[in-house]
């Protein structure tokens, strides 16, 4: 959805370029903006003046990332932990989301910034990588094994997980059709209401974060790294179209 919105925004500016005098005005104006939001992007110092509370949660990020301890009891050769900044709920301070490797078992661990501390609020997905609701407070945690789907849908409210809704899809041998089953909030359904609850929740505008979008912990300096993660999401913020368009077009991200 993102990448159909920055090329819309990419296609008008070529018609802008394209017009005639009655036009031009309009061109020059909306080029001498993103003449100064390449600037920004270059040397991100007016995106530096966060708010306090923004701030604060960046400068709490990085003493908790410090000295975090990755998942003990892997089974081989660990990774190193990685980390980013994500909006899930409805305020511009951001969560942060730290994930230890690409493991089946590994999920991503996600916390906020709740009255001057850190606090959890749980750990979702598989292979180092979950799904979300941006600005929506909802996360999706899904989870397969030996071709059963297991999938829970929560909605974040503080720190609390509040479960919307569960659904799962089971089977014994899965090129046998009549060996599935399907279920919704604990109880069995047919395939055509598993179905229509599956859509409900997936074919929505959605994002996805994994261990290789992320920050490696080692990778210099966490405090640089995370205000750098949130200058970034700034910048992409959908909103904010000519940003978009020089991003997309610059190739800094």
């Amino acid at each position: 959805m993102k990448k159909l919105r920055i090329a819309g925004v990419m296609a008008a500016f070529c018609l802008l370029q394209g017009g005639c005098g009655a036009e031009q005005e309009t061109t020059d104006a909306f080029q001498a903006k993103a003449a100064d939001t390449v600037q920004i992007a270059k040397d991100s110092s007016g995106l530096t003046k966060m708010p306090e509370e923004q701030s604060a949660a960046l400068k709490g990020y990085a003493v908790f990332l410090t000295e975090y301890e990755p998942r003990q009891g892997r089974n081989r050769q660990e990774e190193t932990p990685a980390f980013t900044l994500i909006y899930l709920d409805g305020d511009d301070v951001p969560e942060l989301v730290v994930i230890d490797g690409i493991e089946h078992a590994d999920g991503v661990s996600v916390f906020k910034y709740e009255e001057g501390k850190i606090v959890s609020v749980g750990t979702y997905g598989q292979y180092g990588g979950f799904s979300y609701q941006e600005k929506e407070g909802i996360v999706f945690d899904d989870y397969d094994q030996g071709g059963n789907i297991y999938a829970r849908v929560y909605q974040i409210e503080g720190s609390k997980q509040i479960l919307l809704q569960s659904f799962s899809e089971t089977c014994y041998d899965i090129l046998i059709e009549e060996d599935y089953t399907y279920t919704v909030d604990g109880e069995e359904v047919s395939k055509e209401q598993y179905l229509k609850v599956f859509r409900k929740w997936y074919e929505t505008d959605y994002k996805y974060v994994d261990y290789g979008m992320c920050r490696l912990l080692t990778a210099g300096d966490i405090q640089d790294g995370l205000r750098e993660e949130l200058e970034k999401m700034i910048l992409m913020r959908e909103e904010v179209p000519e940003l978009n368009l020089v991003v997309a077009g610059s190739g800094r991200f």
